[in-house]
């Protein structure tokens, strides 16, 4: 075409290709690739003239056997007999399945830049950088506060009814001039009252025996909790006079 005058150049580009129904995108390989001219007419612009076309018109319709495909050589196409079987069709889902895996890792991560992530937020109605991080710092805040209230409302913790009744207790023999000392444990300070109030050794080893089993048992009773309080209340040690030493656990 050069040598009759009429202005012409080469054109790359690609022929065929295969849908990808999984990813819903065109798969274009390198065996697709394919090169054509192009020639300048008055009054038509650029026209394609591609005189390869009569040689494979049908590489846009059929897929290329590229196990048989070699430089130079005959232009092979996937068998059409063995499209239809079993296992050609899951080992071609199989294969679309991995190629969009591929395409999107391509897209996502190799090729990831600001336009991407600007269509990616204009997709989210976030348009402005600047308002994407006022949100997210609002967003922090509610959170911090949130996480916040609930660990405060967990630290609040619930009354101890068992305590508060074994204080009661104690209480009743501090009125007496029996005081527990801080460091003391339940069964010593009750060894120390049965001393100074040998009238109420078995009031004093009951109340003792049930709180330590509702405190420290593996299965304590409901029947337990009930049985304790009517010990404590109606358990009324007179005053004594505490003896020397006596206070020492």
């Amino acid at each position: 075409m050069r040598v009759a005058d009429i202005p012409a150049r080469v054109v790359t580009g690609y022929q065929g290709g295969e849908y990808n129904k999984v990813g819903d995108f065109l798969e274009i390989r390198e065996a697709d690739a394919h090169a054509w001219a192009e020639v300048w007419l008055a009054q038509q612009g650029w026209v394609r003239v591609d005189p390869t076309a009569a040689v494979a018109p049908e590489r846009v319709e059929k897929n290329l056997d590229l196990a048989e495909l070699v430089p130079g050589g005959v232009i092979r196409f996937s068998n059409d007999s063995d499209a239809h079987s079993g296992a050609y069709q899951w080992l071609k889902q199989a294969s679309q399945l991995w190629s969009h895996v591929d395409y999107n890792w391509q897209r996502w991560v190799i090729n990831y830049n600001t336009k991407n992530q600007a269509q990616f937020l204009a997709s989210l109605g976030i348009f402005d950088l600047k308002t994407m991080l006022y949100g997210l710092l609002v967003s922090l805040f509610v959170l911090t506060c949130l996480l916040s209230w609930l660990l405060l409302r967990q630290q609040r913790a619930k009354p101890d009814r068992l305590l508060i009744a074994y204080q009661r207790y104690c209480q009743k023999l501090a009125k007496c001039g029996l005081h527990r000392n801080p460091a003391e444990g339940e069964l010593s300070f009750a060894e120390r009252a049965k001393q100074q109030l040998p009238e109420h050794t078995e009031a004093i080893q009951q109340i003792t025996a049930l709180y330590l089993k509702l405190r420290y048992g593996k299965q304590p009773s409901t029947q337990d909790w009930i049985l304790l309080t009517k010990k404590i209340n109606v358990f009324s040690p007179r005053s004594v006079k505490v003896k020397s030493g006596s206070a020492n656990g």
